[in-house]
């Protein structure tokens, strides 16, 4: 029994046009859906009306050209939902919507987008900057500083990325995309030894799983660590972001150690 019937093929489609044209990796972008409303259309948030894929506040909806109520929007399929999730990240895909976290920062925090996308980049501080976001959105300090982090938001994304439904939209991500993510490059396979399971790079866990394989363990530093490491290592800004340059470097070294892998 399918976990994902609410999700249309042509919705997974549709989602890798607009990606494309927002320069946004599309798993990055589900990510985002999953934290806020496990990539259903008709999630609602009581407390505050929010609707949707995105959770769009009512004003929000209204801003977007919506002209109907709340209850309406959440009625729309997921497909139909895309033109205004489109809608709202135009304005910001100029800021560089390479990661996961930045795709999570449009939705959170638009207004610290200039902030910058290191992962150590304070975004709000109890006692500085966008104070007033804080108390509300504690639980995303997660080492208790009283700040919030870019790399915190990555990790509160990453939270939701382990259920059943995830692994599900993932495999038909993969469908819809050729393989090949937003590039549409098409998937292949390393040249080594191909006995084991093929590392899987279009994936959150197929990078942990490389970056283990090539010696640097994200269980016992954190992903983030172990990701600026690698960078490093390859010459790249060690930002401890996976972009497009940090997955090809991946796929590089998983060749080069002869590892199997999947693009």
């Amino acid at each position: 029994m399918s976990l994902t019937d609410d999700l249309s093929d042509q919705f997974f489609d549709d989602l890798v046009d607009v990606c494309s044209r927002l320069q946004i990796e599309p798993l990055d972008m589900l990510g985002v859906m999953m934290a806020e409303s496990s990539v259903k259309a008709s999630a609602q948030n009581a407390n505050s009306n929010a609707s949707g894929l995105i959770q769009f506040l009512p004003s929000t909806l209204q801003r977007l050209g919506w002209t109907g109520t709340p209850q309406d929007f959440r009625r729309l399929s997921a497909d139909d939902q895309l033109p205004f999730v489109e809608r709202y990240f135009q304005p910001f895909a100029h800021f560089g919507l390479n990661s996961i976290a930045r795709v999570y920062q449009v939705v959170f925090l638009p207004s610290s987008l200039s902030l910058g996308s290191n992962p150590d980049t304070v975004i709000v501080d109890q006692n500085g900057i966008n104070s007033g976001a804080y108390p509300g959105n504690r639980g995303l300090d997660t080492d208790n500083d009283g700040t919030i982090t870019v790399g915190e938001l990555q990790q509160a994304v990453e939270r939701h990325l382990t259920s059943a439904r995830w692994q599900e939209i993932e495999q038909r991500l993969n469908g819809a995309s050729g393989g090949g993510g937003a590039g549409g490059d098409g998937a292949s396979d390393s040249g080594g030894d191909n006995s084991g399971a093929a590392i899987d790079l279009r994936t959150q866990s197929g990078i942990t799983d490389a970056l283990e394989a090539l010696g640097f363990d994200p269980h016992a530093v954190g992903l983030a660590a172990a990701v600026q490491a690698f960078q490093q290592q390859s010459g790249l800004t060690a930002d401890g972001i996976v972009g497009p340059r940090t997955r090809a470097a991946l796929a590089s070294a998983l060749s080069d150690s002869g590892i199997a892998f999947t693009q």
